[in-house]
């Protein structure tokens, strides 16, 4: 059940991600079209884009770490036994979740804190900045439990 529930989870992360850059693709060529035929000047676009690009990249995140789809360097598990690869392999997801959870809560902190002082992000769009602050929390959360699963469930990982 747990494996099935984090599968489903992280497929939808991974296909928002995907949906997000083809939106990126789309609003740059439909931007570079508007621009050369002079329909509109629309200033929010290049923002909008950046934003984009940063949620996709969030959301591809945990996905990315749950299908093994990071860059991985094996030489040394390659030339340790089974055993202490196993063990290497232990040690890894130990870090990465410590590095993780620092982060983690690091976010957590301060979206709490743009949350209470009311920040607001003063571009061509004006929102409150704990909007841009959510999407880094909640994959960062993500990423903490694929590294919990990674150590816990008994074949999660395989």
């Amino acid at each position: 059940m747990v494996k099935k529930s984090m599968n489903w989870a992280m497929h939808i992360f991974g296909a928002a991600s995907a949906a997000g850059f083809a939106g990126i693709a789309i609003v740059v060529c439909a931007d570079v079209l508007i621009r050369n035929l002079a329909l509109a000047q629309l200033s929010w676009i290049s923002e909008f884009i950046g934003y984009l690009m940063m949620l996709s990249t969030f959301l591809g995140a945990p996905w990315l770490l749950y299908a093994h789809g990071h860059v991985q360097v094996d030489i040394l598990p390659r030339l340790l036994s089974p055993t202490n690869a196993s063990r290497l392999a232990i040690v890894a997801n130990v870090a990465g979740l410590a590095i993780t959870g620092l982060l983690f809560w690091r976010t957590c902190l301060v979206t709490l804190d743009t949350w209470q002082l009311g920040s607001l992000v003063f571009k061509n769009l004006i929102f409150p900045e704990w909007y841009l602050l959510l999407p880094i929390l909640i994959c960062l959360g993500m990423c903490c439990l694929e590294f919990i699963f990674r150590l816990t469930v008994k074949g999660y990982a395989q």
